[in-house]
């Protein structure tokens, strides 16, 4: 296969070169990736600064492209630019230090990476981890694992993208593959205050998160130890409220044109 992997925690992060070491073995790999850390910048893309690509050599042959931008950034030059000529059979974005789940898949950078491919028509997947997680070769050895099962699945040429989130742990001690929805967590968002040495005030985000217990929805599947997959898909329509809406039309025009 020709896999295009991204992610959002650099191109020198542990997380990308597992993946690349284990599917590079069998498939075709581009990585281009940010050069530098592009954690929580959600889809946004880059209009106001130029851009810079340049080679990237690691160790063990790693090779790949690093972009100066965000993760949807690398994709667009992934697919317009490095290898315009190619048609990817899918997309992989990760593995993300921490896990992208609930509403928190907004801010991804890794989920918003694989939403860029969904918007291209490629068969896209997001793979994350807990934060404290050091499991990246066999995490990949996993996904590797998996991508026959993906491609061979009914869903895989669907229009979605695949959020997969790993526990912290042997993949042979999990609670095994959970296919759940998007869960309702909510962070409960502190702003924390400090003082620099130059008596300067600073800021950082803090917070707690309330989790979903719900052992359908992502979060839930990942307390209990257990793989969690949902399949998003990013039209934003509430079509239950649309209905609705739809018949207030006439007279809500009725009243606002008189």
């Amino acid at each position: 296969m020709k896999i295009l992997l991204v992610n959002d925690d650099g191109i020198y992060s542990d997380g990308i070169h597992a993946l690349w070491k284990a599917l590079s073995r069998e498939h075709d790999v581009v990585v281009v990736a940010p050069l530098e850390e592009q954690s929580a910048t959600g889809h946004a893309i880059t209009l106001f600064h130029p851009l810079r690509i340049e080679e990237v050599q690691r160790r063990e042959g790693f090779s790949g492209w690093g972009v100066t931008g965000t993760p949807a950034d690398c994709v667009k030059i992934a697919l317009t630019h490095i290898k315009k000529e190619y048609t990817f059979d899918c997309l992989i974005s990760g593995i993300n230090r921490g896990f992208n789940t609930s509403n928190n898949i907004l801010y991804s950078g890794t989920v918003s990476a694989a939403a860029e491919g969904y918007m291209a028509e490629i068969p896209s997947m997001a793979v994350s981890t807990a934060f404290q997680s050091k499991r990246f070769i066999e995490i990949a050895g996993f996904i590797t694992d998996f991508l026959p099962f993906w491609k061979e699945s009914p869903f895989f040429k669907e229009k979605l993208v695949l959020n997969v989130n790993i526990p912290d742990l042997p993949i042979k001690k999990t609670g095994g593959i959970r296919f759940t929805h998007q869960g309702s967590s909510m962070t409960q968002t502190e702003l924390v205050e400090r003082t620099d040495p130059m008596g300067e005030k600073y800021y950082w985000f803090s917070g707690r998160l309330i989790p979903d217990e719900d052992l359908r929805s992502d979060d839930g599947a990942l307390m209990k130890g257990m793989i969690s997959m949902t399949p998003l898909k990013f039209d934003l329509t509430d079509y239950q409220a649309l209905d609705k809406m739809r018949t207030m039309e006439d007279a809500l025009w009725k009243k606002l044109k008189s």
